[in-house]
């Protein structure tokens, strides 16, 4: 199992990628599966000027115009959005926010990079080619012979990480006598049948079971979260068969995948940091926090002798779950 650091794609505290454990659970996925960040970047006058203009093209326009930077192809949004972003640009693998004015101190870029991306670059690759763009548009600063653009490290807003296992299928009952040891006091468990009369139709937070299968639970809600979901199910609706290849290169054979995704916002992150006794700022920075997914993922899911956020825990004859 490699770090972030060195092979650029995280992988958790796990057996290999393919290897079966003593329980019979295999790995065949692990990884960030979505990062949203801001940048404090000084962008040029000109590249302002010149989204401006697209901005105004796209608001007349049926077909919007198009930014190529470093590989990345951007079509320029006819507005902005809340609470400060005047320009929004999308493409297939990232998308960007942008302030109107420089403002020492603030964000000037967000990027939410998308999935298929972080998944195919790593989040570190993922995050220096979304760089390479932005770094064309920036002011550039020199410092004796060298020159570089004014930007810093960027903040993580919310980090999701991941890992996909055969051999595994979460049960009704686990769920209902509390096998399932957490720190969120928010629990709820999502079935799918075969739909009845359009009034019987799925609905998410109504429990189908009769007839039906389970199909995921979800805890917390907020600045910690967890999903366990069947990931082969949920690629039918999604579109994300791109997947299939990563878990067949696992050995992979058709069988049911459940994906167990952790997700951190802001506070959530703070919450591990105050762990680790790390500035709050500086350790949100990329820079920093690339050094410590490990320990984030034994942070949610416990080590031998620590307890994580979260847990599935076989009850012994003690009354207290935390010692299960």
């Amino acid at each position: 199992v490699q770090d972030e650091m060195t092979s650029g794609k995280w992988q958790p505290t796990l057996p290999g990628i393919g290897e079966e454990t003593d329980e019979g659970v295999s790995p065949v996925a692990a990884g960030v599966d979505t990062m949203h960040l801001s940048w404090e970047a000084h962008l040029h006058s000109r590249a302002l000027e010149r989204l401006e203009i697209l901005k105004e093209e796209a608001q007349e326009s049926d077909e919007p115009p198009i930014v190529v930077a470093f590989g990345h192809r951007f079509e320029v949004a006819p507005f902005g959005c809340k609470p400060f972003w005047r320009y929004v640009l999308k493409s297939t693998t990232c998308t960007l926010k942008i302030r109107a004015k420089y403002k020492p101190g603030h964000p000037s870029i967000a990027a939410e990079i998308r999935s298929a991306y972080l998944w195919r670059e790593g989040a570190d690759g993922a995050i220096k080619g979304i760089e390479k763009a932005i770094e064309g548009w920036c002011v550039m600063r020199r410092d004796g012979d060298s020159v570089s653009p004014v930007m810093e490290s960027p903040v993580v807003s919310r980090l999701d990480m991941c890992v996909d296992v055969v051999g595994f299928e979460p049960t009704w009952q686990s769920f209902c006598e509390g096998h399932w040891i957490t720190r969120s006091r928010k629990l709820s468990a999502y079935y799918k049948t075969k739909p009845v009369g359009e009034e019987h139709g799925d609905s998410e937070g109504v429990l189908h079971y009769s007839g039906g299968r389970l199909q995921g639970m979800s805890f917390g809600k907020g600045d910690i979260s967890a999903r366990l979901y069947n990931k082969t199910e949920e690629i039918k609706v999604s579109g994300k068969q791109w997947l299939e290849a990563i878990w067949r290169a696992a050995g992979w054979t058709g069988e049911p995948v459940w994906r167990l995704e952790f997700q951190l916002r802001t506070d959530g992150l703070k919450c591990w940091l105050s762990q680790c006794r790390a500035a709050f700022e500086t350790g949100r920075r990329w820079s920093s926090l690339r050094n410590t997914l490990g320990g984030i993922w034994e942070y949610l899911t416990g080590t031998e002798s620590t307890n994580g956020w979260l847990s599935l825990r076989d009850p012994i004859d003690d009354k207290t779950r935390a010692r299960w």
